[in-house]
């Protein structure tokens, strides 16, 4: 494997050197490399979670374990723990809530749920833990295979390419359609985008006070973050915790197996939302009746690279977000739909 980082310390322990993929960036220690440093590797830990990763996250340990931040502590912890190094990973909680707190620990689902097993316990703690467990749960009961089981799928994105084609009933007459994040369920634009939305996935900056009416008939969510490498805002947890106390919408997550294959057999760091769902489908589809695609442009994939910009069909100039290959990947999807026609 390909050694894409390496971090090390000069003479005088002033300054940190990381080299990502030949790279280097030389940062000054305290406040300006630990705030740097922290946004760096809970990217890579959410992005490029691999033995590599593991390396270097011990080394940085090595070198910066006097003053670790609380969210690469409960990093390090999570590792360990995914690592099934139980002891070590205990240890480390009860020396993370020593110096921090539990303040931190119900960001990261996968702690949360261990910490519970060590009877390391708060309100949030057993919150987070429960989200983790039914959406786990979720993924080894393979729920979102069988409720795609011989069904037609309509996967709708929410480019503005299908104003006005009038495909809202097209779009409808499909058994699920699955649409993402912050879609609108206006009706000046059911005509183009459907009533419909049975499967609605989301990212992490989804909050259900913002969304209660794309809760009607709905047969699924399916959080578009890994449970296990991503750090949960409040608000999210909030939100996944709702829905599972108060509904009977089951939660799921694809799993980080087919995320960590997906990247590697594309050389993609982080698919989109869109990205991810099409190919899962494209890759279960002799399971599946029909699929049929709407809402994706990907001519509007790479001019928004371009521009930096993305029009979607309810709001003009979404900024564009720089961890995702978009152009990579309009030429990925258009290749898979061209082996569907044929």
């Amino acid at each position: 494997m390909t050694k894409f980082l390496s971090i090390s310390s000069n003479f005088e322990n002033t300054h940190t050197v990381i080299n990502i993929l030949g790279l280097k960036l030389k940062i000054k220690k305290k406040n300006t490399f630990e705030l740097r440093t922290e946004k760096l590797l809970v990217k890579l830990w959410s992005m490029q979670y691999d033995n590599s990763f593991n390396a270097f996250l011990q080394q940085y340990i090595l070198i910066n374990k006097d003053f670790m931040s609380p969210q690469i502590s409960l990093i390090a912890i999570s590792t360990l723990i995914e690592n099934k190094s139980y002891a070590q990973a205990e240890f480390l909680i009860n020396k993370h809530i020593k110096k921090y707190g539990i303040t931190d620990i119900p960001k990261f689902l996968l702690v949360s749920s261990f910490c519970q097993s060590i009877n390391i316990t708060s309100n949030e703690i057993v919150k987070s833990a429960k989200i983790y467990e039914h959406i786990k749960n979720n993924q080894e009961k393979l729920l979102l295979e069988k409720i795609l089981l011989n069904k037609t799928v309509a996967i709708v994105g929410n480019s503005p390419c299908e104003i006005g084609q009038n495909k809202g009933s097209e779009i409808d007459k499909n058994d699920l359609v699955i649409k993402f994040n912050n879609f609108s369920n206006s009706e000046k634009y059911q005509n183009d985008y459907g009533t419909k939305n049975d499967i609605w996935m989301i990212a992490g900056n989804i909050t259900k006070k913002n969304y209660d009416n794309h809760f009607e008939n709905l047969k699924m969510v399916i959080v578009a973050d890994d449970i296990e490498h991503c750090v949960f805002t409040d608000e999210f947890r909030s939100f996944l915790y709702e829905i599972i106390a108060n509904t009977q919408i089951p939660i799921t997550s694809l799993k980080f197996e087919y995320r960590k294959n997906l990247r590697n057999k594309y050389n993609l760091i982080h698919p989109s939302t869109g990205f991810q769902i099409i190919n899962y489908i494209h890759d279960n589809r002799n399971t599946i009746k029909d699929i049929s695609i709407y809402g994706f442009s990907f001519n509007d994939s790479k001019e928004g690279v371009k521009k930096n910009m993305f029009n979607k069909y309810f709001q003009e100039r979404t900024p564009f977000y720089i961890i995702h290959n978009y152009y990579k990947e309009s030429e990925i999807l258009s290749e898979l739909l061209q082996k569907k026609r044929s």
